[in-house]
């Protein structure tokens, strides 16, 4: 069984895989805790007859890492593989500056190729939302970044004097009649077309027919409305994690 942890900026999901097949899936929000900490976070969610022998940790949040790694040593006696320089990933960065790509990107990108093959884009709904590009000869060429749709909700709230907290929700219809079902429709539509805005002009950028995978946390909301997804895919960053651990054990 191994171990996936991916830490983001807001939430780290806990993954127990087998294969490429995720057994228990945990999201839990991204806090600033210590080793012992986490490794009792870990022996409570996962069930007692898991026992996991490897461990492999994308993480965005440096100061997370340490209590991470630690943690999983003190619960289940094993070492973190660590997705970051000197792991084998099989992709070429094709970037001005490969050392600023992130991990969540690059388990992303191995895991589209892995599944989707090439030419491929994947947009990450998180925190951030990304658009990653990889062209047809499977490598990574760059993307776009933006600010995440629970992000973008957070800056309306904080920027304005009179304007709600809203539910993020699909609105009944595109034209609020209350203060709230307006701030509504203007992010969720809004959002929808911002996403489908920046994967047609990373598509443009990218030779051949390109394949669009979304996945992260909000794709189950906003995905049925982004026309330019052709997939979504939940799991791609946890099966992303499995292959590099694969091709590293």
């Amino acid at each position: 069984m191994l171990l996936a942890i991916s830490v983001g900026n807001a939430t780290t999901t806990l993954a127990v895989l087998s294969g490429q097949s995720v057994v228990h899936r945990f999201v839990v929000r991204t806090q600033d805790r210590t080793a012992d900490e986490t490794s009792l976070l870990l022996t409570q969610l996962l069930p007692v007859d898991v026992r996991p022998s490897f461990c492999i940790v994308s993480c965005v949040v440096p100061n997370a890492l340490y209590a991470v790694t630690k943690g999983v040593r003190r619960a289940f006696s094993i070492e973190c593989m660590v997705v970051g320089k000197g792991l084998k990933t099989g992709l070429k960065l094709r970037t001005d500056n490969p050392r600023e790509v992130g991990s969540d990107r690059i388990v992303n990108a191995v895991a589209a190729i892995d599944t989707y093959g090439a030419p491929v884009v994947v947009v990450n709904f998180a925190s951030a939302l990304t658009v990653d590009c990889v062209n047809a000869r499977g490598e990574y060429i760059g993307g776009a970044i933006a600010p995440g749709f629970k992000t973008t909700e957070d800056a309306l709230f904080h920027a304005t004097a009179q304007l709600p907290r809203v539910a993020l929700a699909k609105p009944a219809s595109p034209i609020g009649t209350t203060t709230v079902t307006a701030v509504q429709s203007g992010l969720y539509w809004g959002y929808t077309g911002l996403v489908d805005r920046l994967v047609e002009q990373c598509s443009t950028a990218v030779d051949g027919p390109v394949t669009v995978v979304g996945t992260g946390g909000f794709v189950t909301l906003l995905g049925d409305d982004c026309r330019t997804l052709d997939h979504q895919d939940r799991d791609l960053g946890l099966r992303g994690l499995a292959l590099l651990h694969e091709r590293n054990a």
